[in-house]
C-alpha cells in the first residue's frame, strides 16, 4: 500500500514549529529581559555595597544584582548573601545599613518609606535628617516610628524573638496597643511571643554599627561610648574587638565597671566589635557564650587616607606666551575615599581672592587633573583641598580637609617667542645604534607654536646641520640608521614658529652620543649576599671595541677602587673579601667620554656560627650524659635555630671523635630537631654533630659555618612489658549459675583499656587437677571485651581466662607483649533427669 506526505500535513506541521519558535522566543526574551520598575519615582538609592545585594520588584520571581548607585523603588524586596552588606539612603536624608542575610521589603505611604524587616539585622540612621515621622520599620509584628536625629538597630532572631537597641535621638514602637518612646541608650528585647524580657542588655552608642572613618595617621583611637540596661550591681560591660564575623581571632578585650566609655586604638583595617553585660567573676567560657548570644554587634572599618600630593605644575616653573595666555595643567594623587577637590589658584600666598576656584571629581586612585587657560602674568600659588564623602564618621569627616602644601609657577609675557625647552634625549645622553633603537626627541610644548624645527648637527652651534625637520608636535622620531652617519657626538636643538611667521630663538644645544655595541652586567646580581672567605665570579656581556676596566670598590662614589683592572674577557674572579658591602661595574671609554654599567653591590657576610645544641648534652661539672634507650623508641636530638640557615645537617659518630666516619647521617633537616633509632647501635661513647646550611639563591650565594657537637653515653635497655588490663568482669570466682543461662545463653568478658596497647588476647583454659587445660586462644583483637556464645565448649566445672595487652605494628608484628591478667570463674550446669516412659496399655483394635 503506497503512502505519502500529504501537503495539508506538511502546513500543519510548520505551523507547529512556527508555534514552538514563537512560544520559546517569547518565553526567552521574558527571562532575560532587563528588569524595570513600573513606579519612576524612586524612593532613594544604594549608596555603599559590600558583596551580593540583590533586588526583586513585585510580583517577580527572578532577582537582580544591585550595583552602588542603583535607585529603589516602592515595592521592591532586598536581601543581603553571607557576609554581604548594603547601605540606602533615601530622599529624605534616612540611611539604612543592612547586615549580612537580612531581608527587607519596601513601601510607601504619602511619601513616607515603610520598611519590612523579614530577618536580620538592620541600622536606620536618620542623624542627619530633620523633622518627624521619616521612616516607618516593621519587625515581628511591631511597628516602630524613625524621627529625625535618631540612629536605632534592629535584630531579628530566627527563633522569632527581636531586640531593639537606640544609639542616638528617639523612636516610637507600637507595644500591646500603646505608643512607647525609646530615648538615646534605651533598648527592648522580646521573645517570640511578644513578651518582655528583663535581662541586661548594652546599647552602644558610639561607633555606629557600621561606622567607618579615614585616618592619615598610623593609629586611631576610636571612641566606644555605651549604656547599659536592666544592669544590676556588680555587673560589668564586656568589649571584644575581633579581625573576624565569628570572634575566633579577638584581638583586644576589656571589661569596665561602672565606666561607659574607652578609648582603643585601632590601625588601618576592618573589625569588628560586641559589647555585652558580664556579672560575677571576669569573664569564663560560659559567661561569654551567653552574653554573646545577645550582644551588641557591630563593625568598624578604619581607612588610611594619605593627603594629595601635587604633581604639576613643579615648582617655579615657567610658563611663557606672546599673545594668548598659556594652557596650565594641574595635577596630583587622588584617593578612592575623596569624593571631589577644591583647586584654587590665586597671585598671594593667603589665597584671598582667588582667580581660580573650582572642584573637580575625586572617587579614583590615579592622577587627578585639570587645565585651565585664564591665568595671566605673575607669580601664581595654588593649592588643592579634598572633600571627604558623607559615608564616613569621626573627626576626619570634616567638609573641608586641611589642604595641600601650596606650590607657584610663573606665567610670563614677552614680545617675542620663546625657545622650546628641550626635554629629551638628556644631554650627554649615550644611544646604542647597535640595538637598532629610533631617538625620541621631546620639547615643552608652546601654547602659540604652529610649527617646531629640529635641528642635529656635530657642532655645539648647531652650524652645518645634518638633519633638519620641521614638524606641528612638539616631538619627533628619528631613525637612527638612515638618519645620522655613525658612531661619535652630536648636539641638537630646537625652535618654533608661530601662525604669523614669528620665529622664536633656537634653543641652546644639546649633545649625545652614539656607540655601537653592548654592555651590561650579567651577575651577581644587585645587592647579592655572598659568604665571607669564598671567592666570586663577576661577569658581563659586552661587544664593543672600546678598553674596558673592572672595578670594585667599598664605597659606590669609586674614589678608591680596591680592584681597577683591565679586562678583555666577560668575566673576572675577585679573591675572598671581607665582611662588609662592596659595589662593582665595568668601565670604557667611548667617544672620550666614561661609559660604566649600573652600579652594583654586593654584600660580604661572615659565616653561619655552629647550632647552639640543647639535648643530649653533657652536664655541667662535664660528665658525659648517659642517654637510655629502650627497644623501638627513637632518640631525640634538639639545638638552637640559626638564623640564615636553610636546613641543618646531623651526624652521629661512634667515640669521642667527630673527625672519624660517621655511623648515621640525617640531611637536609628543615627543623632544629631530629629524631635517631639508637637500638640498633652498640652501648658506649658517641659524639653528635648539628651544622647550619643555607641554599644558594639567586640573591645570594650558598652559606655554612662550623658544627655544634656534643657527646652522650648510650645505654640499652629491656623491652618493657605493657600494664595487665584492669577492671576485668567476670570477676575472680564469679559463679554462672541455672538463672543467668537461663537469661542469656553467651558469657560476656570485658576489661578496661590498656595505654598503648593496640589489640588483646583472650585465652580460655579447663581447671583440672593436673593443672590449666587450654580450651581456645582467640586471634588478638582491637575490642576490650569478649562474648563467648558456644557454651558447648565448657559443660559444667571450674575455667580459667586471661587477657594480654599487646601492641602489634601494621603488619600484625608484635612489638611489645603485656603483663597477662587471669580471673576465674564455675559454671554450674545441672545434670538432666532420665525421662521413663509410661505404660500405655492395650491400644485399640490390637
Amino acid at each position: 500500500m503506497k503512502t505519502g506526505l500529504r501537503r495539508s500535513d506538511g502546513i500543519v506541521t510548520l505551523l507547529c514549529l512556527a508555534g514552538a519558535f514563537i512560544s520559546l522566543r517569547v518565553f526567552w526574551a521574558d527571562l532575560n529581559q532587563a528588569l524595570s520598575h513600573i513606579n519612576p519615582i524612586p524612593l532613594g538609592s544604594v549608596t555603599w555595597k559590600y558583596k551580593a545585594a540583590q533586588r526583586r520588584f513585585t510580583n517577580r520571581v527572578l532577582w537582580e544584582q544591585m550595583q552602588t548607585e542603583a535607585s529603589v523603588y516602592a515595592g521592591d524586596s532586598i536581601r543581603t548573601a553571607e557576609r554581604a552588606e548594603a547601605t540606602i539612603t533615601f530622599i529624605r536624608g534616612v540611611a539604612i545599613e543592612m547586615m549580612e542575610n537580612s531581608l527587607i521589603e519596601i513601601s510607601a505611604e504619602n511619601e513616607l518609606p515603610l520598611l519590612d524587616l523579614v530577618r536580620g539585622d538592620l541600622t536606620v540612621n536618620a542623624a542627619a535628617a530633620q523633622g518627624e515621622a521619616l521612616m516607618q520599620v516593621n519587625a515581628g509584628g511591631r511597628h516602630i516610628q524613625v524621627d529625625g536625629e535618631s540612629v536605632m538597630n534592629i535584630h531579628t532572631a530566627a527563633d522569632g524573638s527581636l531586640t531593639l537597641r537606640v544609639s542616638e535621638g528617639s523612636v516610637s514602637m507600637d507595644l500591646d496597643g500603646e505608643s512607647r518612646r525609646f530615648d538615646s541608650g534605651g533598648s527592648l528585647s522580646l521573645d517570640a511571643e511578644g513578651h518582655a524580657l528583663t535581662g541586661p542588655l548594652t546599647v552602644m552608642l558610639s561607633p555606629r554599627p557600621d561606622a567607618r572613618f579615614l585616618q592619615s595617621g598610623a593609629v586611631m583611637p576610636v571612641e566606644f561610648v555605651w549604656n547599659g540596661t536592666n544592669y544590676e550591681s556588680g555587673d560589668r560591660t564586656r568589649i571584644e574587638i575581633a579581625v573576624d564575623r565569628g570572634f575566633e581571632r579577638i584581638i583586644t578585650a576589656l571589661e569596665e565597671g561602672e565606666a561607659n566609655s574607652a578609648r582603643i586604638p585601632l590601625e588601618a583595617g576592618v573589625y569588628f566589635w560586641r559589647a555585652y553585660p558580664v556579672s560575677g567573676e571576669p569573664a569564663t567560657d560560659r559567661t561569654v557564650a551567653a552574653g554573646a548570644a545577645n550582644a551588641a554587634l557591630g563593625k568598624v572599618t578604619i581607612v588610611s587616607v594619605p593627603p594629595p600630593r601635587l604633581l604639576g605644575p613643579a615648582e617655579d616653573q615657567v610658563f611663557r606666551y606672546r599673545a594668548e595666555p598659556p594652557p596650565v595643567r594641574f595635577q596630583w594623587t587622588g584617593a578612592p575615599e575623596i569624593a571631589f577637590y577644591k583647586l584654587e589658584a590665586a597671585n598671594n600666598p593667603g589665597f584671598a581672592n582667588p582667580a581660580l576656584e573650582t572642584t573637580v571629581r575625586g572617587r579614583t586612585t590615579g592622577i587627578v587633573s585639570l587645565t585651565y587657560s585664564g591665568l595671566e602674568d605673575g607669580r601664581w600659588y595654588w593649592r588643592v583641598s579634598p572633600v571627604l564623602a558623607d559615608e564616613f564618621d569621626g573627626p576626619a569627616n570634616q567638609w573641608f580637609t586641611a589642604p595641600s602644601a601650596p606650590a607657584s609657577f610663573i606665567i610670563t609675557q614677552s614680545e617675542s617667542l620663546p625657545a622650546p625647552a628641550l626635554q629629551a634625549p638628556p644631554a650627554e645622553a649615550l644611544i646604542n645604534l647597535a640595538l637598532g633603537m629610533d631617538i625620541n626627541f621631546s620639547w615643552q610644548n608652546e601654547a602659540e607654536a604652529a610649527s617646531y624645527t629640529l635641528v642635529v648637527s656635530r657642532r655645539s652651534d648647531l652650524q652645518d646641520p645634518l638633519l633638519t625637520r620641521q614638524v606641528r608636535a612638539n616631538y619627533y622620531i628619528c631613525n637612527t640608521e638612515s638618519a645620522l652617519p655613525g658612531e661619535g657626538r652630536y648636539h641638537w636643538g630646537v625652535y618654533q614658529a608661530a601662525a604669523d611667521g614669528t620665529l622664536s630663538p633656537v634653543s641652546a644645544s644639546r649633545s649625545f652620543i652614539t656607540m655601537e655595541g653592548e654592555l651590561r652586567p650579567l651577575s651577581p646580581p644587585d645587592n647579592y649576599t655572598l659568604q665571607e672567605g669564598r671567592e666570586q665570579e663577576f661577569t658581563w656581556k659586552t661587544d664593543l671595541s672600546y678598553p674596558l676596566h673592572f672595578q670594585l670598590a667599598d664605597t659606590p662614589s669609586f674614589s678608591w677602587p680596591v680592584i681597577d683592572e683591565p679586562v678583555r674577557e666577560g668575566a673576572f674572579r675577585a679573591p675572598a673579601l671581607r665582611s662588609g658591602m662592596w659595589y662593582w661595574r665595568i668601565l670604557a671609554q667611548a667617544a672620550g667620554r666614561n661609559v660604566e654599567t649600573p652600579v652594583r653591590s654586593i654584600q660580604v657576610v661572615p659565616a653561619l656560627p655552629p647550632p647552639v645544641l640543647t639535648d643530649p648534652l653533657s652536664d655541667t661539672s662535664g660528665q658525659t650524659r648517659r642517654v637510655l634507650v629502650q627497644p623501638g623508641e627513637a632518640t631525640a636530638f634538639t639545638w638552637q635555630q640559626v638564623e640564615g640557615a636553610h636546613y641543618y645537617t646531623f651526624k652521629l659518630y661512634s667515640g669521642n671523635n667527630a673527625d672519624d666516619t660517621p655511623v648515621y647521617i640525617a640531611s637536609p633537616i628543615k627543623a632544629n630537631q631530629t629524631a635517631a633509632a639508637l637500638e640498633q647501635y652498640a652501648e658506649g661513647p658517641y659524639t653528635w654533630t648539628a651544622e647550619a646550611l643555607a641554599n644558594e639563591t639567586t640573591r645570594s650565594g650558598r652559606r655554612s659555618g662550623p658544627a655544634g657537637s656534643a657527646r652522650f653515653e648510650l645505654r640499652l635497655l629491656p623491652i618493657p612489658l605493657l600494664d595487665e588490663a584492669q577492671g576485668r568482669r567476670p570477676v575472680e570466682g564469679y559463679l554462672i549459675g541455672p538463672a543467668q543461662l537461663r537469661a542469656s545463653r553467651t558469657i560476656t568478658f570485658t576489661w578496661d583499656t590498656v595505654p598503648e596497647a593496640t589489640h588483646y588476647l583472650f585465652t580460655l583454659y579447663r581447671e583440672t587437677e593436673d593443672g590449666p587445660t587450654l580450651i581456645r586462644r582467640y586471634n588478638p583483637s582491637a575490642q576490650t571485651s569478649f562474648t563467648l556464645d558456644d557454651l558447648s565448649l565448657l559443660g559444667g566445672g571450674n575455667f580459667i581466662w586471661q587477657v594480654e595487652a599487646l601492641r602489634l605494628a601494621e603488619d600484625g608484628y608484635i612489638e611489645q607483649r603485656g603483663a597477662i591478667g587471669e580471673n576465674r570463674f564455675t559454671l554450674n550446669i545441672p545434670v538432666p533427669r532420665r525421662n521413663t516412659a509410661q505404660d500405655p496399655g492395650e491400644l485399640y483394635g490390637q
